[in-house]
């Protein structure tokens, strides 16, 4: 219920600000995060509320198919915080692969283990008086499979939120604009809420440690992933300064953003550039020479030029 409650509350935000984009990578991952969580909620329906029996077989394959959605629930949020990080790290293809070949590599270590555990579990329809709650009943012979994967996603929590503060640390300390501030506050919520629930949970997953019998902690990670990571994903895009949005657009979103033309405008690198900004960014930025490393912004500028990550492009 808490989801959809969130569903309804932002879904004119997500109407006016991820439908009307380009199909791309934020808008697709934006898409996946929400749908696969509400197809999760409403193929639950027919086993939360018995309105009829169920076979054994039917409900296996309930099974096989809400652990697929659960696969997509949480990978789904971790490659919108991959990809701002890309954005942030230039957009060089170097970074681009490294972190694939990471992401691609804990995805198939999780996926593995989740068909050991689905191949591991029987299903049957319940037994009076359970039958008048339940429309299945699953038992598992071992949580061996379950124990190991979520100790890995511990561990790929904990990469990506020790990769992150590493890249806005030596990246972007000395930046507060809005689109560094908006990263550091929803991103480290995500990241941080992602690596204290997955040891909470892979905890209570150990042998011989206190067992969440009623699945709080996952049910708690299967709505606060995607909720944090749409967050950031409308946050970034919902922000009226255009100039923030430009570079990190440029991956998520959509290849340029309209602005008013009537503005005095040059050609640098082959697209049109405000001069008002470029100015403005002159007196007032840091130069990206004076950083360490030197290129700080979103995607790659022009040298001797403000950086994308503050230009409107027309």
């Amino acid at each position: 219920m808490v989801f959809i409650y969130h569903y309804f509350h932002t879904l004119p935000m997500e109407v006016d600000k991820i439908w009307s984009g380009e199909w791309k990578m934020g808008k697709i991952l934006f898409l996946l995060t929400t749908y696969s969580v509400l197809a999760r909620i409403f193929t639950e329906l027919p086993v939360r509320i018995p309105i009829q029996q169920m076979t054994a077989q039917s409900c296996w394959n309930y099974n096989l198919f809400n652990q697929l959605l659960s696969f997509v629930v949480l990978y789904a949020p971790a490659g919108s915080i991959l990809l701002t990080l890309h954005a942030l790290l230039g957009a060089k293809r170097k970074h681009l692969l490294i972190i694939t070949t990471l992401y691609t590599a804990f995805m198939i270590f999780a996926a593995i283990m989740m068909a050991l555990g689905i191949a591991d579990v029987t299903a049957q329809p319940p037994d009076p008086p359970a039958s008048a709650i339940f429309s299945c009943m699953f038992q598992q012979r071992t949580i061996l499979p379950n124990t190991i994967l979520t100790w890995g996603n511990v561990i790929r929590e904990g990469t990506v939120l020790a990769f992150g503060a590493v890249v806005m640390y030596r990246r972007y300390r000395e930046q507060n604009d809005f689109l560094i501030r908006t990263i550091r506050r929803d991103g480290a919520l995500y990241l941080t809420t992602a690596f204290v629930l997955g040891v909470i949970a892979a905890g209570m997953r150990t042998p011989g440690a206190t067992s969440d019998k009623y699945a709080v902690i996952m049910e708690l990670r299967a709505i606060a992933y995607p909720i944090l990571a749409n967050r950031l994903l409308i946050n970034l895009r919902d922000h009226p300064d255009y100039s923030t949005r430009t570079a990190i657009s440029a991956i998520l979103f959509e290849h340029t953003i309209h602005v008013p033309s009537e503005h005095n405008e040059e050609e640098v690198g082959g697209q049109h550039v405000l001069l008002e900004e470029v100015d403005a960014d002159r007196r007032n930025d840091t130069d990206d020479s004076a950083l360490d490393p030197p290129n700080t912004a979103l995607a790659t500028g022009v040298e001797g030029r403000a950086p994308l990550s503050a230009r409107r492009v027309v």
